[in-house]
C-alpha cells in the first residue's frame, strides 16, 4: 500500500452503493439520514463542545525524555488503558506516554531489517494490551505484547490502510482502493487472526481518486460500537464491538454534496470544492451526539451536534492539516491535541503553563470526559 498520504491534500472516495428501501440498505440493516440544513447552527464557537456534555477536562503537557522519544507530528492519537499512543508519520515512530505527559517507550523499530518497519499505516490495540502494526510499504502486520516486545509478524494478503481489533480478537480492515491482493474490489473485510477472510462487508465502485485524499481516516471505538467512515463518503457505518454491521447514518449536505462524477478526479475538480462539504478524518457517533470534522467550502472546521436539541455548534476554520480538534476518540474520552506555533496554541482558554509549553516548541492535549 502506497502510505505516504498522510496528510497530501487528496480524496478517495468509498461508495457501497446503499439502496435504500424502507429505511433498509442492501446490507439488511437500519438506515438513518441526518439533513445538515436542517440543524440550528451556531458558527466560530471557542468551545464547540458544550460544558453539559463535558464531565471533566484535563490538560496534559507531552515531554519526550529521551531523544528517540521526540517526535514532530501527530497522525494518529489513542489513549487506552491509561496509555497514550502517539503515531508520528514523518519521523515513522510509535510512541507511549503516561498521562503525567511523560515519554515511556517507543515501540519496535523503524528500518530495512527483518524485524523492522518501513511505515505505519495505522495500529490498534486489543483488549490485552497487544499492539498491532500495519506497514503500508512492506504489506505486513507486526504485533507486539503490552511490554512493548516483539511477538509476531504476519505478511498481509491484502493491500490495508486501516484496522480494527473486534471485542472477540477479530480484525477489521479498512482495504485500499487499489489493493490488487485478496479480495480486490472490497473497501472492508473482517477476518479471523490468522487473517482468513470471515465476511466481505463492502465494496469499492467506480468514482474513486487514488491520487488525491482530504485527509486520512480511522476506525473509532466508542463504549457501544465500532465506527468507520471514509472519505469523501458521508456514510457512517456502525459495527458491534464484535464487527457485526449493525446500522449506516448518512449525513446529507444537500445541494453541497459532491457529485459523484467529481469525485473521480478530484485534482481537476477542485475548484469546484469551494462549494462543497463533506466529512473530514474522523465521526464519532453517540446516542446523544456526534462529533466531527467538517471539509466545508475547502476550510476544516470541528463541529459537536445535540442529537436532542437539534443543535449544532461549529468552530472557527484551522490550518487544513490540523486534526487537532477531533484527534481521537476512546470509549468515551475525546482528545484534542495543540500543535505549538499554531493559531490554537493561543486559544484563550488554555492555562498559562499549557501556553508556555507550547511557546517552548512542546506538544499538549486536552482529554475530554464525556457523559
Amino acid at each position: 500500500m502506497r502510505n505516504n498520504y498522510i496528510y497530501i491534500c487528496c480524496v478517495l472516495c468509498f461508495i457501497f452503493s446503499c439502496k435504500k428501501q424502507d429505511g433498509k440498505t442492501e446490507f439488511n440493516v437500519k438506515k438513518e439520514v441526518l439533513h445538515i440544513s436542517e440543524i440550528e447552527r451556531n458558527n466560530d464557537v471557542s468551545e464547540f463542545v458544550p460544558k453539559e456534555f463535558i464531565e471533566d477536562k484535563k490538560y496534559i503537557k507531552l515531554i519526550s525524555i529521551r531523544d528517540d522519544h521526540l517526535f514532530k507530528e501527530i497522525n494518529k492519537i489513542k489513549v487506552v488503558n491509561d496509555k497514550i499512543f502517539i503515531l508520528d508519520g514523518r519521523l515513522k515512530k510509535l510512541l507511549v506516554f503516561g498521562l503525567d505527559g511523560v515519554s515511556q517507550s517507543k515501540i519496535g523499530e523503524h528500518g530495512n531489517g527483518p524485524n523492522q518497519y518501513i511505515d505505519i499505516a495505522d495500529f490498534d490495540i486489543d483488549s490485552e494490551g497487544n499492539i498491532y502494526v500495519i506497514d503500508g510499504i512492506l504489506d505486513k502486520m507486526f504485533i507486539y505484547d503490552s511490554d512493548y516486545s516483539l511477538k509476531e509478524i504476519k505478511t498481509l494478503p491484502f493491500e490495508a490502510d486501516i484496522l480494527c481489533i473486534t471485542e472477540d480478537g477479530n480484525i477489521i480492515f479498512g482495504l485500499s482502493a487499489w489493493n490488487k491482493g485478496e479480495n480486490e474490489g472490497a473497501s472492508i473485510i473482517v477476518t479471523y487472526k490468522d487473517l482468513k477472510t470471515l465476511e466481505v462487508i463492502a465494496h469499492y465502485d467506480e468514482f474513486v481518486d487514488n491520487a488525491f485524499w482530504v485527509s486520512h481516516y480511522s476506525f473509532v471505538k466508542t463504549k457501544n460500537n465500532i465506527i468507520y467512515n471514509k472519505p469523501i463518503n458521508n456514510n457512517i457505518l456502525l459495527f458491534s464491538k464484535k464487527g457485526k454491521l449493525e446500522q449506516i447514518i448518512e449525513f446529507d449536505f444537500g445541494k453541497k454534496n459532491v457529485p459523484l462524477k467529481e469525485r473521480k478526479d478530484i485534482e481537476r475538480n477542485l475548484i469546484k470544492f469551494n462549494n462543497y462539504n463533506l466529512l473530514k478524518w474522523l465521526t464519532v457517533v453517540d446516542d446523544n451526539f456526534f462529533i466531527g470534522t467538517f471539509w466545508e467550502n475547502r476550510e476544516t472546521k470541528s463541529f459537536f451536534i445535540d442529537r436532542n436539541k437539534n443543535e449544532m455548534f461549529v468552530s472557527k476554520s484551522t490550518i487544513d492539516r490540523d486534526i487537532g480538534n477531533v484527534a481521537s476518540f476512546d470509549e468515551g474520552l475525546l482528545v484534542k491535541f495543540f500543535i505549538p506555533g499554531s493559531d490554537r496554541s493561543e486559544e484563550g482558554d488554555l492555562p498559562l503553563d499549557v501556553k508556555e509549553h507550547l511557546g517552548n516548541g512542546e506538544f499538549a492535549l486536552a482529554i475530554y470526559y464525556l457523559k
